[in-house]
């Protein structure tokens, strides 16, 4: 079974559902283990980092319409998420990530620039990262 995030058995991004039904195991399990590393300080940022990443790379599975979710309408979504020619500041990662959940792009420069001050540097490790690793859109 191939490793895909979940529409059914989500909580956010179904990425923990993804792997509780890809591992057989209860997705509530799962998310306990993973709300306890969040709560560790040794583990909270590779936690938190490792989840962010996997909702950004991993397929969602074709299971049907999304159900219900905590986070309602930013779930849905079409194509791959790329890197924004107009909303540009440095990369066009966070333009791109505005475009593609129809945030206010502003808002979400200030969440990165508060998740790297708050994570000493983190953030900018994961903005060079997406930078390197997502496509600039097209120009048309």
């Amino acid at each position: 079974m191939a490793l895909r995030r979940t529409r059914q058995d989500r909580f956010l991004g179904g990425v923990l559902g993804g792997i509780a039904r890809a591992l057989r195991i209860s997705p509530w399990l799962l998310r306990a283990i993973f709300v306890a590393l969040l709560l560790s300080r040794v583990f909270t940022l590779p936690a938190l980092s490792l989840y962010v990443l996997a909702w950004m790379f991993l397929p969602e599975a074709d299971e049907g319409p999304p159900a219900l979710s905590v986070a309602g309408p930013l779930l849905v979504r079409s194509g791959p998420i790329r890197r924004s020619r107009r909303e540009r500041i440095l990369a066009g990662v966070c333009g791109g990530v505005a475009e593609y959940y129809k945030l206010n792009p502003l808002w979400l420069r200030i969440g990165v620039l508060l998740f790297t001050l708050l994570t000493l540097g983190w953030g900018s490790v994961l903005y060079i990262l997406a930078a390197f690793t997502l496509p600039l859109e097209s120009r048309t």
